[in-house]
């Protein structure tokens, strides 16, 4: 299955296996109209900000503008956005917001009750990856990708040392 937009939507199959129906409700679905129509004024009028839309709300991207200019623009989006039916989720250069409440942790704890998992492999590079880390229980593995600070118990370095890590899982679970 899959879970997508830090855990605000979930593919078919696992929708109906949580007993989930469609994503927003009518007032959801206006609340993230007046979202999305009031980030795109403030990120069309910023050079280099970039706004993605998404199921839930969107997410303002400033990564390669000046870092000062783009924090204040995060800063005022949050500022104007944040709250009110409106979840604020900071990660690096980005600011994503949607009209539900999401954060990965919470989908991981979702999926581990629908598919009765015993343990959990949670692997991410962002700050918004550590309210996963921070659900996982000692059976579980996670993996923080790159620097920073961190809730996981284990770190690699780089994407590519972290498809190594997979890699690896593969081979001992086909007894290689």
């Amino acid at each position: 299955g899959l879970v997508g937009s830090h855990g605000a939507e979930y593919d078919d199959g696992l929708a109906a296996l949580l007993g989930r129906g469609g994503l927003l409700t009518p007032a959801q679905e206006r609340r993230r109209t007046a979202l999305l129509d009031g980030l795109r004024t403030l990120v069309d009028g910023t050079p280099g900000a970039r706004l993605e839309t998404k199921p839930a709300g969107g997410a303002v991207h400033v990564r390669g503008m000046d870092p000062a200019a783009g924090a204040a623009l995060l800063e005022r989006v949050h500022a104007e956005w944040a709250g009110d039916g409106v979840d604020a989720v900071a990660g690096k250069d980005v600011l994503d917001l949607a009209v539900v409440e999401t954060t990965k942790g919470s989908a991981v704890e979702a999926l581990r009750s629908a598919l009765h998992a015993d343990a959990v492999l949670f692997a991410g590079d962002d700050v918004t990856d550590e309210t996963a880390f921070r659900v996982l229980g000692d059976g579980d593995v996670g993996i923080k990708v790159g620097d920073g600070d961190t809730a996981a118990r284990f770190r690699v370095a780089a994407p590519q040392e972290m498809a190594g890590v997979l890699e690896r899982l593969a081979a001992l679970r086909c007894g290689s």
